[in-house]
């Protein structure tokens, strides 16, 4: 499975997708999302689908990403500017808060 594979997720988490695209076809995506999975290429290749549903402006009437706009390929290959990923730092899998905006990888350093 590619990074971000539409199709695999279509076919694996059909809910998950239609929830998504229901909530941009009407202007309700959350400010943020916490995804949880067994291994880190579905956490990590479904945020970054969640980011190009998100931020595609492709005109699909489905929601889905074009995965070629300079923004789908961006996020693909994560460099856009406004896409972040906190993960665990450590074997105890726990973001920590931090104590301030120079405790890198801490929530208190994303803020």
């Amino acid at each position: 499975m590619s990074a971000i594979d539409l199709a695999y997720f279509e076919a694996h988490f059909p809910a998950v997708l239609r929830s998504l695209r229901n909530a941009k076809a009407n202007k309700r995506l959350a400010h943020a999302y916490l995804v949880h999975g067994d291994t880190s290429e579905l956490r990590v290749g479904l945020s970054k689908l969640l980011a190009q549903i998100a931020m595609c402006a492709g005109p699909d009437p489905r929601q889905a990403p074009c995965g070629a706009c300079p923004t789908c390929q961006a996020v693909t290959k994560g460099t856009f500017p406004d896409y972040f990923e906190l993960r665990p730092t450590s074997k105890s899998r726990v973001i920590r808060i931090g104590d301030g905006p120079n405790d890198v990888d801490t929530l208190r350093w994303f803020q």
